[in-house]
Parts: structure tokens; C-alpha cells; sequence
């Protein structure tokens, strides 16, 4: 019949959400820090496992010890739902690198490369990475490091950055 189409319900666009594991600013109140609490993050898993959606979560290993008591990635890990998510390096303390030295990046890769080893995290690609603020992308100290680690894919922001650069 004209007009009838059967299309399967998959998901073929990924979001990422980033800054997993530390605070952020509040969209409704830009003054006021929030954090996604446990509940927070067992009630997300289970609606994206109920809607077959598997987000990109990108997270810095320094916030793992914000929380009281048990820690966010404790309860990811003992719930048994890190497995829906892909797992994206977003630096470890998520600070600005434009001007940062070589040392600096390196360690904000490597110190959440550590996390995500100790951590185990499944879905987890060590060859993608998203800055902090997408910055250091015209830092020549972030691409040397980024070499050093075999990072062969690097996240920018297209809605500031309109038009494509070569690394």
C-alpha cells in the first residue's frame, strides 16, 4: 500500500553524555552543581536497556570518590550494567588543555585509561577520546600525546567548531 512501511525500531544515532562521575552545572540554575546520584544511574540503565538505547557515557575517573559511601562506579559495576554503555575517555579531571603542557595531557589520558582498566569497563574504546571542554584540539602537546597512546579518534564540538581541521 502506498504510504505503509514497516521500519524496525533500532537506534542508529548515539548520544553521548558527558562528565559522568563529577559535578556539573545545573541547565535550570547554571549556579548550582549536580551530580547524578546512584538511583540516578540505575533508573537511566534500566530505561535505555527497556529502549534497546546504548548511550556513549563519557567520564572522568576523579569524581569516583565524590560520593558518599559507596561510590557511582561501584554501584555501575556491582549492578552488573556498565555493559550498556559505551565508555568514552573524557579525561581524567576534565580541565581546559589548550595551554597545557605535554606531562599535563598525558597524564589526564593515561590517569583515566588507569580507571577504566581498574574498573573494567566493558564497551570501553582506548582509542577514542573527548577533551575536557573539547579543548587542546589546536594544541600540538595534545596530539603528541595522543599519539603516544594510539588514540586514533579525537570528539570535537560541532556546534562551535563549524568546519573540519586536520590533526
Amino acid at each position: 500500500m502506498k504510504g505503509d512501511y514497516s521500519i524496525p525500531s533500532e537506534n542508529y544515532l548515539t548520544v553521548h553524555i558527558d562528565d559522568i562521575f563529577i559535578p556539573n552545572s545545573s541547565y535550570s540554575d547554571p549556579s548550582r552543581d549536580v551530580i547524578m546520584t546512584k538511583e540516578d544511574f540505575i533508573y537511566f540503565a534500566n530505561w535505555a536497556r527497556v529502549r534497546n538505547f546504548r548511550p556513549s557515557l563519557l567520564f572522568n575517573g576523579y569524581g569516583e570518590n565524590t560520593i558518599e559511601g559507596k561510590t557511582l562506579i561501584d554501584t555501575v559495576m556491582s549492578s552488573g550494567i556498565a555493559f550498556l554503555f559505551e565508555w568514552i575517555n573524557h579525561t581524567y579531571e576534565h580541565i581546559n588543555l589548550d595551554n597545557a603542557s605535554f606531562e599535563i595531557i598525558y597524564n589526564e589520558i593515561y590517569r583515566n585509561l588507569s580507571f577504566a582498566s581498574r574498573y573494567k569497563l566493558t564497551g570501553f574504546d582506548r582509542f577514542v577520546l573527548v577533551t575536557g571542554e573539547h579543548s587542546g584540539l589546536n594544541n600540538p602537546q595534545l596530539i603528541a600525546a595522543a599519539r603516544r597512546f594510539r588514540i586514533i579518534n579525537i570528539g570535537d564540538d560541532a556546534s562551535v567548531n563549524l568546519s573540519s581541521r586536520s590533526l
